[in-house]
């Protein structure tokens, strides 16, 4: 209140994360690429680095992510 009657602004501080749940998202993470690879074969995994990559080039390019046999199912 007194930095608002001299015309300052208060300083808002972000809420704190909970150090528990930060920890948990990611341990999840640093292992979920992995073990999706893991159960994927190497075709599908080749197709998934395609789409990775015509999705990361896509707004460079101009290109964009080519319909495939199952996403026309």
């Amino acid at each position: 209140m007194f930095l608002e009657a001299i015309g300052e602004e208060p300083k808002i501080e972000p809420p704190k994360k909970n150090p528990a749940a930060v920890a948990l998202g990611r341990l999840g993470g640093k292992k979920g690429g992995k073990a999706r690879a893991a159960k994927m074969t190497p075709e599908e995994r080749s197709e998934a680095a395609r789409r990775a990559a015509l999705a990361r080039w896509a707004p460079v390019t101009g290109l964009a992510a080519e319909p495939t046999e199952e996403d026309e199912e």
